[in-house]
């Protein structure tokens, strides 16, 4: 009988939660209902930008977003349709 072993991902390091400027936020302001209307979308998605524009580890969280793919929600400073946009357009890396 042979066993197979799956690997299981590196352990994702989200450290720099910590110094957020959404720590303590409502989820909700950046996470919408899935039957939200296109402008409470866009008035909400503002509404996060907006705190997100001043946050010191936008980059970083904006780098997770892309790196899982976080598909839902306002991350560093994009909504999910400018990550797919940045997605689509990032060179593709080369395999070792």
């Amino acid at each position: 009988m042979s066993v197979t072993r799956i690997r299981s991902a590196p352990p994702i390091d989200v450290s720099w939660q910590a110094g957020a400027a959404c720590l303590g936020a409502s989820i909700d302001l950046f996470m919408g209902p899935e039957d939200e209307r296109v402008r409470e979308r866009s008035r909400r998605e503002a509404l996060a930008l907006v705190l997100c524009a001043a946050c010191p580890v936008r980059r970083a969280c904006l780098e997770h977003a892309l790196a899982v793919p976080e598909l839902h929600g306002v991350w560093g400073g994009t909504t999910p349709g400018e990550r797919l946009a940045t997605a689509r357009t990032a060179p593709v890396e080369a395999s070792a």
